[in-house]
């Protein structure tokens, strides 16, 4: 059975309003999200296409960074995780 629960959405402040909001990600390319983006660290765009903060000739479908230097690092067994909402 499903279960559909409401739960408290994050909005930022009135001022960071324009600073923060952002076209749905496939709308631009990287090029137009990176110009978007300039000067806008607080920008979604750094979440929904992260490869803006990349050097521009890094393909962005090549092995992460993190995984490169060991972050994150897998696990030596499997674990589970849980999530709580209060």
């Amino acid at each position: 059975m499903s279960l559909i629960q409401p739960f408290r959405g994050l909005r930022p402040a009135p001022g960071l309003a324009g600073d923060v909001a952002a076209p749905p990600y496939d709308v631009l390319s990287s090029a137009e999200a990176r110009a978007r983006a300039t000067g806008k660290p607080l920008n979604f765009l750094h979440i929904s296409k992260a490869e803006i903060d990349l050097p521009v000739d890094t393909d962005p479908h090549s092995s992460p960074r993190g995984q490169r230097a060991g972050i994150p690092s897998p696990t030596s067994r499997p674990t589970a995780c849980a999530t709580w909402s209060g």
